[in-house]
């Protein structure tokens, strides 16, 4: 088990929660996908887990949140998100975010701007 931090859009909150990160089925009914997709957004190794579909599913049906990165600069996310840490050879681990930054870094997006940006994918 290792904790990592919940990005819930749709309760628009924020949490540690703790992931067995070899339960994939775990860790798919907690984002509530089937399938998921991991993207370093930092110099620090930590990651986004989401739903790999979430851009794809219905507008009507999914919130987004957008995120400061050092990487990719702000990205617009859909879906609920995990932030997890990850080593060198690509396991994942405690992230170096704190919730405190991780709570800075985000910015909840009004439903239209989301869906906008999710269209250009469908």
């Amino acid at each position: 088990m290792t904790t990592a931090i919940l990005i819930d859009p749709f309760a628009k909150e924020v949490k540690s929660v703790e992931i067995d990160v070899g339960d994939f089925e775990a860790i798919y009914a907690l984002l509530r996908c089937t399938q998921v997709d991991a993207e370093e957004f930092g110099s620090d190794g930590d990651l986004f887990v989401v739903d790999d579909e979430g851009l794809l599913i219905n507008s009507d049906e999914q919130e987004y949140f957008s995120f400061a990165t050092e990487i990719h600069g702000r990205m617009i996310l859909a879906g609920r998100t995990l932030v997890v840490g990850s080593t060198k050879s690509g396991d994942w681990i405690l992230p170096a975010s704190t919730l405190s930054d991780v709570l800075t870094r985000i910015l909840w997006t009004d439903h239209a701007t989301g869906a906008a940006y999710a269209r250009q994918f469908s």
